[in-house]
């Protein structure tokens, strides 16, 4: 099944709080019997915000990372290709910060898709 996605996440979290914002996006959690694999991924906002990506225990950008431009512009050609696979019961978490009083959180631009393996 495709995955295509362009969300705010985090814009709840308040002012300071490190905060998983995927903890509720389903493309980010693999089920028991499902693989994820994200082609493209972008993280877009706010300079006030900050972010450390993980895949598992794996560090994919350290925490404290500053986004890559303050809005997405629709161009799906700037959106950074990215080979990241789930593997059943593996998540993608991102723990984002942000300093400014009132968080707009942070927009993700997501393309793959998911797998279910057959009994």
């Amino acid at each position: 099944m495709p995955i295509q996605e362009r969300k705010a996440y985090g814009a709840a979290v308040a002012q300071n709080v490190r905060e998983d914002i995927l903890a509720n996006a389903p493309w980010a959690r693999a089920g028991g019997n499902e693989v994820i694999v994200i082609s493209k991924l972008g993280l877009y906002g706010a300079v006030t915000a900050t972010y450390g990506l993980y895949k598992g225990r794996a560090v994919i950008s350290e925490e404290g990372t500053i986004l890559q431009a303050t809005t997405y512009d629709g161009d799906e050609l700037k959106v950074p290709v990215v080979n990241l696979v789930l593997l059943p019961n593996e998540s993608l978490r991102c723990f984002m910060t942000d300093s400014a009083a009132d968080p707009l959180g942070i927009v993700v631009v997501v393309r793959g898709a998911s797998y279910t393996r057959g009994r």
